[in-house]
């Protein structure tokens, strides 16, 4: 199938991050895993995948912890690599970039960055606070606006800094969590010398994140390097320019001319609004709209504002590019859904937020919600210690990232190779392009078959031999009958073999 050949092209570039050969192969090792496994149930999911036993889990959680790979390059190396595939979603010449926070429900007593989370969700089965981790995600659009991928670039915990002393509270902590989120796309553009376009949600509609986001500039475009597009809150106003004064007077002129309360536009300025073809949530509907440019008081500068009226609610948008296209933005934050289907693609298909790392080091928490200014601070002297934990999370969520790229890559690149061969029920086709579920059903069957039936020249027999060298006795040079026995008992499981699932010799 070609798409495991693009597969092993793909993971063959994150070679040069490794020190050494080893935590690169258990790198393949994980990301298979994560395509391959049947189960969210983070690392015992990879081991039940490669029939791995109690030595190989506890490999796994030392290649999280290893000093052999560096998550920030491996951030830096998915994002050239993503945007080397040139699938990526361009607007004016800027990439597309989504950006939002997500809760994961966490019931840990000695695990860093776990703090009493509010949840403001009407569903009744979800509780008003709990306790986890709070993780800020920034993904590049990618595919066409009709249909469309929200790629993950990068993911970090926003939250619980208590634990490795940094502590945030009240307001300055509201403030950090979407200035941290802005800061993830302002060094993607920056680090990629790509300008970028961050479409979010109304949390974000704060000072600070337009201020954030104007204080670097492009020289090509000769606007700042990212641009925001978010919607505006229902008790947000916005001031018209001042007038010129017909006679000088004394005192400094006025900047802020006549009051505008947003809500309001759609009654006192419904007959300047104009009608127009827009795609709104993947369907092409007439939409009314208006744009002003607007003086906005908490950063003192203009901001254009585009109110519409759809077949969903009146909206607002605020962007931050003077001269963007009004129907273009809002498509673009109709697009933004495409995350809230990424998080549930990392929590519930490929549990990306499953893992479990923790530190006896770290003081002892209880599990019923509390204030977070109670956080406990480890010692000084352990703090090297918790901020290991810490970055393992990070990791962990990282590759999973990585591992559902992968798989939005593979269905714009070989959607019809996949559909081929998905030979399952599926009631509905929501769209051409399959869901990274599908993706991921169809190329596990296919791994499971091609570590079954392993050609004598692949690159798992190569992996296989590298991370058991026993079995092989020459891991440069490995013997091709001996190669065919090693997969047969490695990589092929139960369901398809009738040999014990680990051989002595071949155990991790």
């Amino acid at each position: 199938m070609p798409a495991l050949s693009y597969l092993c092209q793909m993971l063959s570039t994150f070679r040069h991050l490794f020190s050494r050969h080893l935590p690169w192969t258990m790198f393949c090792a994980v990301i298979v895993g994560f395509i391959g496994s049947q189960h969210v149930e983070a690392l015992t999911s990879i081991c039940r995948f490669w029939h791995m036993d109690e030595p190989g889990y506890h490999q796994l959680l030392h290649f999280f912890h290893s000093s052999a790979w560096c998550l920030n390059a491996m951030v830096a190396h998915w994002s050239r690599l993503v945007l080397a595939q040139h699938v990526a979603v361009m607007v004016q010449g800027r990439a597309v970039l989504l950006g939002d926070h997500t809760y994961v429900v966490k019931d840990a007593r000695r695990m860093p960055g776990v703090v009493t989370l509010h949840q403001n969700s009407e569903t009744q089965s979800k509780p008003t606070y709990f306790r986890g981790h709070h993780w800020g995600l920034v993904g590049l659009l990618i595919g066409s606006l009709a249909q469309a991928f929200g790629l993950p670039l990068e993911a970090r915990l926003h939250q619980g800094f208590a634990h490795v002393c940094e502590d945030n509270t009240g307001e300055a902590q509201r403030q950090t969590l979407a200035v941290r989120l802005v800061n993830i796309a302002l060094q993607f553009a920056v680090r990629q010398d790509t300008p970028a376009l961050l479409v979010l949600d109304a949390f974000f509609a704060i000072a600070p994140v337009f201020q954030l986001a104007a204080s670097l500039w492009s020289l090509r475009l000769k606007q700042p390097v990212l641009a925001i597009v978010t919607r505006a809150k229902k008790n947000y106003v916005a001031y018209e320019p001042a007038q010129p004064q017909a006679t000088p007077a004394r005192g400094r002129p006025p900047k802020y001319g006549n009051k505008i309360k947003l809500t309001d536009v759609f009654e006192t300025h419904k007959e300047h609004f104009v009608s127009a073809s827009c795609a709104v949530y993947g369907h092409v509907e007439i939409v009314s709209y208006l744009v002003l440019n607007l003086l906005w008081k908490p950063i003192k500068a203009p901001l254009r504002f585009i109110f519409a009226r759809t077949s969903r609610r009146p909206i607002v948008l605020m962007c931050s590019d003077l001269d963007s296209d009004p129907l273009m933005a809002i498509s673009l934050y109709c697009a933004r859904v495409r995350i809230e289907t990424l998080f549930f693609m990392l929590k519930s298909v490929l549990g990306a937020f499953a893992y479990h790392f923790w530190s006896k080091r770290l003081p002892r928490h209880s599990r019923k919600p509390k204030k977070n200014a109670t956080l406990k601070t480890p010692p000084q002297e352990h703090l090297e210690t918790v901020r290991r934990p810490w970055q393992a999370c990070e990791r962990f969520a990282m590759l999973g990232c990585v591992a559902v790229g992968l798989l939005q890559l593979v269905a714009l690149k070989f959607h019809d190779q996949v559909w081929d061969g998905f030979n399952m029920f599926l009631r509905t086709r929501s769209r051409a392009l399959p869901s990274e579920r599908t993706v991921k059903t169809v190329l596990g069957q296919e791994l499971v078959r091609n570590f079954h039936n392993v050609a004598s020249l692949v690159t798992m027999p190569l992996m296989a031999t590298r991370i058991v060298p026993q079995a092989t006795g020459a891991p440069n040079d490995p013997d091709p009958e001996l190669r065919k026995v090693v997969n047969a008992s490695v990589f092929a499981p139960d369901s398809l073999r009738s040999t014990p699932p680990w051989l002595t010799c071949v155990n991790l």
